[in-house]
């Protein structure tokens, strides 16, 4: 709520990017908090808005972070729809590819389908990994670390073993 203001000013000022990139920051900061039905409707203004400035690979990314809010928000369902229709148009998907699998993986550990999940995490760390990108694959060791406790369930001292191991390895809650 203390974001509003920021907000108004921004919108006031006449630079459509910057009140798109505004909203869409306090979308993902409400989503983040558990606030997912205020982070839908900030989500979508900010696409719209992208959408009306001509900016397409601004409307993939709020796209993309909509599906990330939507998992933490525990709908999975339709986080997997946003995720697998950037997917099937892979030239707008590719600058997102390790958030996207990386989604779809928790998406599918929430549906309960955890060996699909692992392999979606598995992605996420190559493509992070292919990308020189750190913060992602910080990210997808992160959900690996959640989700690989669900995959070890029948063996209930491997999992949390593994994930400790994980996490100190990588130093990912220091």
């Amino acid at each position: 709520n203390d974001a509003r203001p920021v907000l108004r000013r921004f919108r006031a000022s006449k630079t459509p990017s910057q009140a798109a990139y505004a909203t869409l920051l306090l979308g993902l900061a409400s989503g983040r908090i558990g606030a997912t039905g205020e982070a839908r409707a900030l989500l979508a203004s900010a696409a719209e808005m992208f959408r009306a400035d001509g900016e397409q690979p601004r409307v993939d990314e709020v796209t993309v972070r909509t599906a990330e809010v939507l998992v933490i928000g525990d709908e999975p369902g339709d986080a997997l729809d946003l995720v697998e229709g950037l997917l099937a148009e892979r030239r707008r998907a590719a600058p997102w590819l390790p958030l996207l699998y990386r989604t779809r993986g928790l998406a599918l550990a929430q549906l309960a389908d955890v060996p699909a999940a692992l392999v979606c995490i598995d992605e996420a760390l190559h493509a992070a990994i292919d990308a020189s990108a750190l913060h992602e694959q910080a990210f997808a060791l992160d959900a690996l670390v959640r989700v690989l406790p669900l995959a070890t369930a029948g063996i209930p001292r491997t999992g949390p073993l593994l994930a400790d191991a994980i996490s100190q390895r990588y130093a990912l809650f220091a």
